[in-house]
C-alpha cells in the first residue's frame, strides 16, 4: 500500500526546490551576469527541469528576486517574534540584528557584491527590488501598529511606515559599509547604523 507524503513533508520538499532554483539564479547570474544567465542553465544547476522552474517562477527576474521576498518575510517573523510591549523602535532594532548573522560571512559578501552590480546596470531589476523592499516595509508597519494596539498604544499607519521605513534605511547603509569593507561584519554594520540613528533621534 503506497502513501503520499504528509503536508509538511511536501512543503518541506517544495521549500527545497525553490531554494536550490533561487541559489542557483543568484551564483549564475553573479558569475555570468542577468542577460548571459538563462532559465536552462538555472535549472540545469538546481537539478530540476523547466516545468518545475515554472511551477515555482514566472521569470528569471523572479527566481533572481526571491532572495528578497524570503528575507523580507524571516523579517518580518522576527518582528512578530520580538516580546510584547517592546516599544517600535527597538522591536525593529532587535529583528534586524538577530536575522545579520545569516548573511554574514565571505560567500554572501561576494555574491551580493556581484549582483550588486547587475542590478545596478537594470533599472527594471533595481525598480522591482526596490517594490520588493516597500511591501516589506509596509507589512512591517501593519505588524508594528497591530503590537502597539494590543499594548494600548496608538500608533498611525504613517508613523508606522516612518519607523518601518527608517530601520530599512539603516539596513541599506550597513549593507553598503558591509559589501564595501572586508573588515566589518554585517551585525557590526547594521547594530552600528541602527543604534547611530537611536542616538540621533534621542539628542
Amino acid at each position: 500500500m503506497s502513501t503520499s507524503p504528509a503536508p509538511g513533508a511536501r512543503a518541506a520538499a517544495r521549500r527545497r526546490v525553490r531554494e536550490a532554483l533561487t541559489s542557483s539564479a543568484r551564483s549564475l547570474v553573479a558569475a555570468e551576469g542577468f542577460d548571459g544567465t538563462t532559465i536552462d542553465m538555472i535549472t540545469a544547476g538546481a537539478g530540476v527541469s523547466r516545468r518545475t522552474f515554472f511551477r515555482y517562477f514566472d521569470t528569471k527576474e523572479s527566481v533572481l528576486l526571491d532572495a528578497y521576498e524570503s528575507l523580507g518575510a524571516q523579517i518580518v517573523a522576527a518582528l512578530r517574534a520580538r516580546p510584547s510591549g517592546e516599544r517600535p523602535w527597538p522591536a525593529m532594532r532587535h529583528a534586524f540584528v538577530a536575522l545579520a548573522p545569516s548573511v554574514d560571512n565571505a560567500e554572501h559578501r561576494s555574491a551580493e557584491r556581484a549582483l550588486h552590480a547587475v542590478y545596478a546596470a537594470s533599472s527594471r531589476l533595481l525598480a522591482a527590488r526596490q517594490e520588493r523592499r516597500q511591501a516589506t516595509i509596509a507589512a512591517c508597519a501593519r505588524v508594528l501598529v497591530a503590537r502597539e494596539a494590543e499594548a494600548g498604544r496608538d500608533l498611525t499607519p504613517a508613523e508606522a511606515a516612518a519607523v518601518a521605513g527608517a530601520a530599512f534605511a539603516c539596513f541599506a547603509a550597513a549593507e553598503s559599509r558591509f559589501l564595501d569593507d572586508d573588515g566589518v561584519s554585517a551585525v557590526e554594520a547594521l547594530d552600528a547604523m541602527l543604534a547611530r540613528l537611536d542616538s540621533e533621534i534621542r539628542a
